[in-house]
């Protein structure tokens, strides 16, 4: 899944297009007393989700994000998604998900041995 944010000018035009396409609101941007944003989640089957928050809201539901527990992807111990590093190799698609990797997992001759054969692989590419 991909997600995508963007803050909607609070020109009432572009305002009142932008939430009719979201599929949930919060309250305060219901009834019109906070600024939109917009985060659109699109599935891997080309469907998208939009939901419209106030900044508040949006704020809220960022930090509860980086809040969650995942595992890392080499030494599986868990983490709060803000203390890992999302990471793909460079012929990986949009829709690959990321490997995601702890501090310590980072620095491991595992993920160094990674980085080295993408940087083989992007000089490769290149060629192409």
């Amino acid at each position: 899944m991909t997600t995508y944010h963007r803050f909607v000018d609070s020109a009432e035009g572009e305002q009142t297009k932008a939430l009719a396409a979201c599929s949930t609101t919060c309250l305060h941007v219901a009834i019109h007393e906070a600024p939109l944003f917009v985060v659109i989640t699109r599935a891997e089957c080309g469907d998208d989700d939009s939901d419209g928050l106030c900044q508040a809201c949006y704020t809220a539901a960022e930090e509860a994000e980086l809040n969650e527990v995942h595992t890392c992807h080499d030494c599986e111990g868990d983490f709060k998604l803000r203390d890992l590093l999302p990471w793909k190799p460079a012929d990986a698609t949009m829709e690959d998900e990321p490997i995601l990797l702890c501090k310590k997992c980072r620095k491991q001759i595992r993920h160094l041995s990674r980085l080295e054969q993408n940087k083989a692989l992007r000089k490769e590419m290149e060629k192409e």
